[in-house]
């Protein structure tokens, strides 16, 4: 099963790599003008791909593998034995994806090619994340429920597939492991024979097509876009209290969204995410909680705790599609230095076209966890005015510390989000929403405790302190950070 799971994640991700790696990479011109043969381009290439698509299921492997060794008692050289056989069948799959994507970009576009195959991946594991939890799997801790699960897991069986690359694998470990070397060495020579196989058709061909592929790629690329619907003369009808520069950059940042097809997959993890975060809402085993005096509230206390999960996912979001709003600029944001437009402007500008999205995106997951739960009066204004807050200073820390650690030179927006100024605006926002959520907790415990007990916890100078603090604390995190990314903007060097 462990090799079953790993074929088909090596699968998508290599289609997408080599996609990248052979068409798309800014190098290639360079190695094509070069004396090189084509050969030893595509090889080079392909150990790129490799490396690249790989790393992680071999990282994945390493500790399965081990753990497996120690509790059989195998020895070392079992490990060393694992770790060829995952190796053989990583350039075996590589090999075979990187062949059949040669093949497809001799009649597709490489970049349409490469965004389905990144949207269907995504897709599909959208799909196999919310199947797994509309199952529920927390039931099984139930001990009713844990007696049929054990039966069901002990006869359970990875389905047999002796002629695919990960039954061979399969037998090869097996039969060492059980001491039967002549199956394990007939196993391993089919892994050995069919990954010089898959090595020596990707690199026919290679040669083959490989240079038609890359040059109807190139041919692609230089064609124009498509005049698209929104054009600057309907947002000046419709915010005509705007500068018509401030417009000219909204319009660019709505178009250059809608062009980039490397954030749509990203927008599926985002539903997925909303649909079990909702899930779960609907299925909290509120009757399982002891009795207390608190018990009538007991779904708007569960739901003010949930506060912070949500703000932790309104970051997350924003962390994706905020933050690296000027690193998005790219090689071209020397335009956006030299054009009329200072820096205060052009910060407010992406300030407010992330705020209003986020804003909506929070207010709803919100408002739906509302309906759900039969929230009462007070505690939605409270979680209505939170995610507002949230929203506000989330926007502002996203886009100021965005501005502070930009990365103009990144491949994609992912490397953006992952980049040293990612982690700090991370931090920053755990922060931000920690504190806001246990200042708002004095007065919403307080509440809570009156009605119930009829003398709120704390006293009124403690609660106007808290609100007080809770306030001071949303306008460092909505100024701030603005006016340090202005200011950083306004210093940088092109």
């Amino acid at each position: 099963m462990v090799f079953i799971s790993f074929m088909f994640m090596l699968l998508f991700s290599n289609v997408i790599v080599v996609i990248s790696t052979f068409y798309l990479s800014d190098d290639m011109v360079q190695l094509l003008s070069s004396p090189l043969p084509v050969s030893s381009i595509v090889a080079s290439r392909f150990v790129h791909a490799v490396i690249n698509s790989s790393w992680m299921v071999l990282a994945m492997g390493l500790p399965i593998f081990a753990s497996y060794t120690v509790v059989l008692q195998a020895g070392f050289s079992a490990f060393v034995f694992c770790l060829l056989v995952l190796f053989l069948l990583l350039l075996l799959i590589g090999s075979l994806s990187t062949s059949f994507t040669i093949g497809m970009m001799r009649i597709f576009p490489a970049k349409r090619m490469r965004d389905f195959f990144m949207i269907l991946s995504i897709i599909v594991i959208s799909f196999i994340v919310i199947m797994f939890r509309l199952l529920k799997p927390e039931r099984f801790t139930d001990p009713h429920e844990l007696a049929g699960f054990t039966e069901f897991m002990a006869s359970f069986e990875a389905p047999d597939a002796p002629y695919l690359p990960s039954g061979w694998a399969t037998n090869a470990i097996t039969s060492f492991f059980h001491k039967d070397y002549k199956s394990a060495a007939l196993n391993i020579t089919y892994l050995f024979a069919a990954s010089g196989a898959g090595i020596a058709l990707m690199l026919y061909l290679g040669r083959l097509a490989f240079l038609k592929g890359w040059w109807n790629t190139a041919e692609n690329q230089l064609k124009k876009y498509r005049k698209k619907k929104i054009d600057t003369y309907d947002l000046r009808k419709m915010f005509p209290f705007v500068k018509s520069n401030i417009i000219e950059v909204a319009i660019k940042d709505i178009k250059n969204f809608t062009r980039d097809s490397s954030q749509w997959p990203q927008l599926f993890m985002l539903i997925s995410v909303i649909i079990i975060y909702l899930f779960n809402v609907t299925n909290l085993s509120l009757d399982r909680l002891p009795k207390s005096i608190y018990a009538r509230y007991i779904n708007d206390i569960i739901f003010f705790l949930n506060m912070g999960f949500a703000g932790f996912i309104i970051a997350a979001v924003a962390a994706r599609f905020v933050f690296s709003a000027v690193s998005l600029e790219g090689r071209a944001f020397w335009v956006i230095k030299t054009s009329p437009l200072s820096p205060k402007k052009y910060i407010r500008e992406k300030f407010w076209l992330a705020f209003f999205p986020l804003l909506l995106l929070s207010e709803v997951l919100i408002g739906l966890s509302i309906y759900f739960l039969k929230i009462d009066y007070f505690m939605s204004l409270v979680s209505i005015g939170m995610v507002f807050f949230f929203s506000l200073c989330i926007s502002s820390l996203g886009i100021g510390i965005g501005a502070i650690y930009p990365k103009f030179r990144a491949d994609n927006s992912a490397d953006i989000a992952g980049s040293y100024g990612g982690i700090i605006y991370m931090i920053f926002s755990m922060i931000y929403i920690g504190f806001s959520v246990v200042l708002i907790a004095v007065p919403v415990n307080s509440y809570y405790a009156l009605r119930v007990s009829g003398a709120a916890n704390y006293g009124k100078e403690f609660i106007i302190a808290a609100l007080l603090i809770f306030v001071i604390i949303q306008l460092i995190a909505l100024i701030v950070p603005l006016r340090l990314g202005e200011k950083s903007l306004n210093d940088l060097e092109i």
